[in-house]
């Protein structure tokens, strides 16, 4: 059989590769891909340029017209209009997007008909829609080609593999619904009695919603993990690719695949990141082209307007992103013994720097004047309330040495003023009242960056609250706290009496009175109750039921005489739990009237046993389940004041409580217990980075010794493999010595048989 050159590409597959076959016979819809074709017409050109530039794109790095011609949809055929009328011939359209225009779709009469406004709009939906149809195809081969590639062929880690294709699936499906939804739209446009000849009369709607409704915060979302990460998928590829040989195999051998198109990984994730910047130019030119006195203008100038404020928030992400790890990196290598006293006099540490409230907002290399006069490097970290300096000691970080100055300056109402005569310096005055203002002087490299750290720390100071915000933010603060906290208090009241109305039903299931049926314990606002105690006791008599099941069962094995322990102890449970006869003939009388006393079998004597020891058991599991609610509604409130920076209570208190204390002890006596509050916060925050200094010096050490352990394990494995190849040596050395000598011998030999010297004659020589 003969086939053209030109026409291979359209002859059946052969069945003798099953992969390749595979491979192929996939739907290619769905894994064509061109870069190029990703973003056509996108830059900000008048409309006959980009139509030019459209034109040039789509044929661009395609390889073969067959290929723009396989290029159709494969969304609305497989999820049709359940609504549509079967006899529509709309209804099984598959939208062709090789065309390089809307007016190259239908027919060139029908376009001829319409008004140059309307073709112009069209065809920048068309482009829109093209777009994202070749986007979704990008997406598509990332993840039906190159991730199932690594997975499958190459083999790598899923959570590698999350690293290098960040929510790629997430991804794939939002753009895959926004086009089914413009598809949708356009299949209900297409002209009656043709398949090909439509108009999108109303787009904006889909275009708000998209990107200015349910779905933005979605697509902040999304971009804004995947563009985070691209950096460190990058950074993972290329580790993999230097040292991973089947990395390497599997993309040469996808070099060579139509659907990569000659594409590394790396450009890939470019395309992804660059997408979300192509909408504004195109939904600007729908625009202006949109009748301005319609709806239709209004709602596409919202979705506008979502766009660009989606944009922002995706690069606040990276930014915020790319600020916390260079503050991780700058945290990770600063020494944890380094620490600074502020001029209050408490101590700020590594640790300080890593508390959760404090984000990095900028830093740089600046140039701060000592006490001294003297002009000394150091790196300045913008935090959230304070700035910080550090300077770089043997490729470590360290709090910058000042002299009397503190390394650490509080942004409280920080002054910041320009120094006179001089473009690039500053003054920064802290105005803290109760310690007295300091004042830094600093300079930056340029007048711009000096301009930028000012702007910075005046919008960082006034963004702090004042004292008594704080103090009222507080109040406000704990008045809610207390609120829910005596919410929940009633809350477990009403539980525990629901949990009694249980435990009463099931004491009266059966024919007796087992004794008192409250819980073992009950809510109190100021004691939490241990569940411990009930535990153990639920332990022991679960214990007691086993043992007097066991000897019922098996009197033989489960005897005195043969298990002296378990005898023991099931005639110290019978010595305690046997009933009295009052309360025998309270059991076993049913009727009315005196009672007479009968003797009670052993089996039913062990049923009694039995009985009594699951109710007791009942009766010990739900007081325990009541101890677990009230424990868990202290812990909500303990866990609220944790996040909130204070020091959790003790106690459970309500608003008497707090009152009825107030009242004894007088306003003396509670500014007392605030600083003896307040004092035993600071002990514990000291004793807490303390004990965090002793845990990292450890690790340090242990870490050292775990070291020197090593090179020691090495150093003696080097000693063993020295010895025995000496020993192969010493080997080799007797064998050669051994052979020589026997070859002395025969040379001896030789010489005396052409003497004539007989071997008595020789012996007796030796001899």
């Amino acid at each position: 059989m003969i086939i053209h050159k030109t026409c291979c590409d359209s002859a059946p597959l052969c069945v003798k590769n099953p992969h390749q076959a595979l491979l192929q016979s996939t739907d290619s819809s769905k894994l064509l891909y061109s870069s190029s074709q990703s973003s056509p017409s996108l830059s900000l050109v008048n409309d006959n340029n980009s139509m030019s530039h459209r034109k040039r794109s789509n044929s661009e790095g395609c390889g073969h017209d067959f290929t723009l011609r396989k290029s159709k949809s494969f969304i609305v055929c497989s999820s049709g209009n359940p609504n549509s009328n079967s006899t529509d011939s709309s209804a099984h359209v598959s939208f062709d997007y090789s065309a390089e225009s809307w007016s190259a779709v239908g027919d060139t009469e029908f376009s001829r008909t319409l008004d140059r406004e309307v073709v112009k709009r069209q065809e920048i939906i068309y482009e829109l829609m093209q777009t994202e149809f070749h986007h979704i195809q990008t997406l598509s081969v990332m993840a039906d080609v190159l991730r199932r590639g690594l997975l499958e062929e190459v083999q790598l880690e899923q959570d590698v593999i999350a690293q290098i294709f960040p929510r790629l699936d997430e991804l794939l499906a939002l753009h895959k619904n926004f086009l089914i939804d413009m598809e949708t739209r356009q299949r209900v446009s297409i002209h009656p009695g043709t398949h090909k000849n439509y108009i999108i009369r109303q787009i904006g709607d889909i275009l708000c919603q998209q990107f200015a409704g349910r779905n933005a915060s979605q697509m902040i979302e999304l971009y804004g993990d995947f563009c985070s990460r691209h950096p460190e998928a990058l950074k993972m590829y290329k580790q993999l690719l230097q040292s991973n040989r089947k990395l390497q195999l599997f993309l040469r051998q996808q070099s060579s695949n139509s659907v990569i198109k000659r594409r590394e990984i790396p450009e890939f994730l470019l395309l992804v990141t660059q997408r979300i910047t192509k909408y504004p130019v195109l939904i600007e030119r729908l625009l202006q082209h949109t009748d301005e006195s319609s709806a239709e203008r209004y709602d596409i100038a919202v979705a506008l307007e979502g766009l660009r404020g989606v944009i922002e928030e995706v690069e606040r992400c990276v930014g915020d992103y790319e600020r916390a790890k260079k503050l991780q990196d700058i945290i990770s290598r600063l020494d944890n013994k380094s620490c600074t006293r502020l001029k209050n006099g408490e101590i700020f540490s590594k640790q300080d720097l890593q508390k959760t409230h404090r984000t990095l907002t900028h830093s740089s290399a600046l140039t701060c004047r000592t006490t001294s006069g003297r002009l000394r490097d150091v790196l300045a970290l913008l935090l959230t309330d304070v700035l910080a300096f550090l300077q770089e000691k043997e490729q470590k970080f360290v709090f910058a040495a000042l002299e009397q100055k503190s390394s650490v300056m509080p942004l409280q109402r920080l002054i910041v003023r320009e120094i006179a005569n001089q473009e690039r310096g500053l003054f920064l005055i802290s105005g803290d009242c109760s310690v007295g203002p300091e004042m830094y002087e600093i300079h930056t490299q340029t007048r711009e960056e000096r301009n930028v750290w000012m702007t910075l720390l005046r919008q960082a100071a006034d963004s702090l609250p004042d004292d008594k915000t704080k103090k009222n933010e507080g109040e406000i603060e704990l008045k809610k706290i207390q609120k829910l906290q005596e919410a929940l208090f009633s809350l477990d009241l009403q539980l525990c009496s629901v949990i009694e109305e249980k435990l009463k039903i099931c004491r009266g299931t059966g024919r007796w009175s087992l004794g008192n049926c409250r819980l073992l314990v009950q809510p109190h606002p100021e004691n939490t109750p241990q569940g411990v105690a009930l535990l153990t006791d639920a332990q022991e008599e679960v214990v007691k039921l086993a043992i007097t099941l066991l000897t019922w069962l098996f009197p033989c094995i489960w005897s005195p005489s043969n298990h002296d322990n378990f005898g023991q102890e099931r005639a110290n449970y019978n010595e305690q739990n046997l009933p009295s006869r009052s309360r025998r003939s309270a059991l076993v009388g049913t009727g009315v009237g005196p009672l007479t006393v009968a003797p009670i079998s052993p089996a039913y004597q062990t049923y009694l046993k039995v009985a009594e020891g699951v109710h007791n058991l009942i009766h010990m599991l739900y007081s325990l389940q009541a101890a677990i609610v009230i424990q868990d509604s202290c812990f909500e409130v303990q866990n609220l004041l944790l996040l909130e920076g204070e020091a959790p209570p003790q106690t459970l208190t309500s608003d008497y409580d707090v009152k009825k204390q107030s009242f004894e002890c007088g306003v003396v006596g509670g500014t007392e217990a605030v600083q003896q509050k307040e004092l035993e916060q600071r002990e514990h925050a000291e004793l807490t980075d303390r004990l965090a200094k002793e845990k990292e010096q450890f690790e340090e050490e242990l870490r050292l010794f775990e070291e020197k352990m090593r090179k020691l394990r090495e150093e003696e494995k080097r000693v063993n493999e020295e010895r025995e190849s000496l020993k192969e040596e010493g080997k080799k050395v007797l064998k050669e010595r051994k052979s020589l000598e026997t070859k002395i011998r025969l040379i001896q030999n030789n010489s005396n048989h052409r003497q004539g010297i007989s071997p008595s004659v020789i012996i007796s020589q030796e001899k």
